[in-house]
């Protein structure tokens, strides 16, 4: 309802469309006198006599210097009663509530489109238009609508960024980017979904996150029948098939792309930089995306759950790879040989096995490989560079993964559990070796001696024993060892680092499992009890050869003298009497035995600050041994 007749007719042209008053300038039509005499100063810059006093912007009007003033003092008197939103134009509010009720009541009279904003109708319609775009690129040719997007594009090729954020000084080509880039800083988030209320800053990211919900429509790729769930998805996906939308060409390796802003993300590869740092441990990223699922490092967030075995994970896509695992699904077949995976990237991983990738070649050994980030950390092994170094005990490593690994030894922490007994380790390929141990499938026998493994590789060192075959070298010494993990403990031995102090007598051990295993010798702890007579011991092994005692099953004869064992190992152990072998020799004295533990005694003669551990509580006599101890206890103190 109108109060005047003027104001009813003004109101009817709203839905007539009818405009009366043209400009006699540029033929622009208007609806009422005053929208067109107010348009018409437009055309005569001598009417602009009110003067903004911060920036020096002259207008026409009062009411539009004051509207001008509301972006220096940021005041936003207008606020949406839905989301609580504010602005600075009442005509601005106008236009956002129609975002709420779905409105679009301007359509295209082309191809039916309908939008909330004249403008947005009219930026829309230069589609249509044939031969629209009239402002060429310069640099690049490519052509444009109007003069403000062409201004806009310059921009990519000049570098300018004249819009900063306040908070962090990254700069902007657009004002509409540094507003979205502040919303990461506020953490603000307006756009929520209506069925999960999950919240977004950004709309598209919300128009992205509702195709999960929506089951419905699902859109089929005609050229290999992939499915996807959003036209988006699809339209990208297309693009693989022709190859012709490839045209942005890689400088450096020659590798084809269908858009620039995935050369430009593609070129970082090459020169290494990585914009996106982490603000807690100062790592850096290629994308974005990245750097975001690197956060939840720091928060320890695991949002995601395997409904089978409870398992938690902080990516979705770590849980849908692991779930995998309980289905038994290999979805990535290799071409060559046929070999499947269940990743994608342990299958592209697997491919450069058939390729003949490996164009990195190490200047001093000419070991070929296929990245030069692997080729780098190879130069080490050269080198002898560690440039990693731990804060507790001061120990170097080549590479940054081992130094995370070496830092599990300080805390304690065994992130990687047995699903089957709740043992905890801290490396995975130990949990991995571990679980062999439940299985009692032993399917790779040795020919020789007729003994199983659960693992080939396992198997093959195993054969090193009737072979005598010895690959693994010491660099200092030249002596050899047929396991590589023999080789890593031998090294220690010229390194002299035993970092695992005892507090009671001061003796040092390269692990803390032989520091833990030590300390039973000073509490007198035997946590190990056999089932049948009772007797205690500190060892494990100790009790599984003990035990055998009680088996009265001798079933390995010895060929030469006819006695029998109960255990194979021991009747390896006994032929060394007739042989007269001694494999173990002392790396001092070269002095051999024929055990390894008489060995292991014979070597404490030559350690240093040990002849005095072992005292009598009686007489206060000092040994070497525990076993010299208990002989002297016996035949001096047995009365006592």
């Amino acid at each position: 309802m109108f109060a005047k007749i003027s104001q009813f007719k003004g109101h009817y042209m709203v839905h007539t469309g009818e405009k009366p008053y043209k400009c006699s300038e540029c033929g622009k039509e208007y609806k009422t006198s005053c929208g067109l005499k107010n348009h018409k100063k437009s055309h005569f810059g001598t009417d602009k006599t009110h003067k903004c006093d911060l920036c020096g912007k002259m207008f026409s009007q009062t009411s539009g210097l004051r509207q001008h003033y509301m972006i220096h003092t940021g005041e936003k008197p207008f606020q949406c009663e839905i989301c609580e939103k504010w602005f600075n134009k009442k005509s601005t509010l106008v236009v956002h509530k129609k975002i709420h009720t779905g409105e679009k009541p301007f359509q295209c009279e082309t191809c039916g489109k309908c939008f909330n904003k004249k403008s947005s109708l009219v930026v829309h319609t230069k589609i249509h238009v044939t031969g629209a775009k009239v402002h060429e690129c310069d640099v690049c040719g490519k052509k444009f609508s109007n003069t403000s997007t062409l201004k806009q594009h310059y921009m990519i090729h000049t570098g300018e960024k004249p819009y900063e954020c306040e908070i962090c000084g990254k700069r902007f080509n657009k004002k509409s980017t540094v507003v979205k880039h502040a919303k990461i800083h506020t953490g603000e988030k307006p756009f929520q979904c209506e069925i999960c209320e999950k919240r977004f800053n950004q709309k598209s990211s919300l128009v992205t996150h509702m195709t999960i919900h929506q089951t419905t429509d699902i859109l089929k790729c005609a050229e290999c029948g992939k499915e996807f769930k959003s036209s988006l998805a699809l339209r990208g996906h297309k693009k693989i098939h022709f190859e012709n939308t490839r045209v942005h060409k890689c400088d450096f390796c020659g590798k084809m792309f269908a858009k620039t802003a995935t050369l430009k993300q593609h070129y970082m590869i090459h020169t290494g930089e990585k914009p996106y740092e982490c603000e807690i441990c100062r790592k850096s990223f290629h994308l974005p995306s990245e750097l975001k699922k690197h956060y939840v490092v720091h928060t320890g967030e695991r949002p995601y759950e395997c409904e089978v075995c409870k398992k938690r994970f902080n990516h979705k896509s770590s849980l849908l790879a692991h779930m995998k695992i309980h289905t038994g699904e290999k979805p990535f077949q290799c071409d060559t040989c046929g070999k499947r995976f269940n990743k994608k990237s342990t299958l592209v991983t697997h491919m450069k096995i058939h390729e003949n990738t490996k164009v990195h070649k190490c200047d001093e050994c000419g070991k070929t490989f296929s990245e030069s980030s692997v080729l780098k950390k190879h130069y080490l092994t050269h080198t002898g560079e560690k440039p990693f170094q731990c804060e507790i005990c001061d120990k170097r490593f080549r590479y940054n993964s081992s130094l995370k690994q070496h830092h599990m030894i300080h805390t304690g922490e065994k992130p990687y559990e047995c699903e089957i007994c709740g043992k905890r380790f801290n490396k995975k390929s130990t949990l991995v070796n571990h679980t062999t141990t439940h299985v009692h499938a032993k399917l790779h026998k040795c020919d020789v001696c007729d003994k199983k493994f659960t693992q080939k590789s396992h198997l093959k060192e195993h054969y090193t024993m009737h072979t005598g075959e010895k690959p693994y070298e010491c660099e200092i010494c030249q002596k050899c060892f047929n396991y590589k993990s023999s080789l890593t403990k031998h090294i220690k031995i010229h390194e002299k680092e035993k970092v695992h102090k005892c507090d009671d007598c001061g003796k040092t051990f390269h692990y803390p499992s032989a520091l833990k295993q030590h300390y039973m010798t000073h509490t007198g702890e035997k946590p190990y009890e056999c089932e049948i007579c009772r007797k205690r011991f500190n060892k494990k092994s100790t009790l599984v050869n003990h035990a055998s005692t009680h088996v009265h099953v001798k079933i390995h004869k010895c060929e030469v003298c006819q006695k029998i064992f109960s255990k194979k190992e021991s009747l390896k152990q006994h032929y060394l009497t007739h042989t007269g072998e001694r494999p173990y020799e002392c790396e001092m004295c070269e002095k051999r035995f024929r055990t390894k533990s008489a060995l292991l005694q014979h070597s404490k003669i030559h350690a240093t600050g040990l002849a005095s551990v072992w005292k009598c509580s009686d007489c206060g006599e000092e040994f070497k041994s525990s076993t010299t101890l208990w002989r002297h206890r016996r035949t001096r103190h047995s009365q006592c």
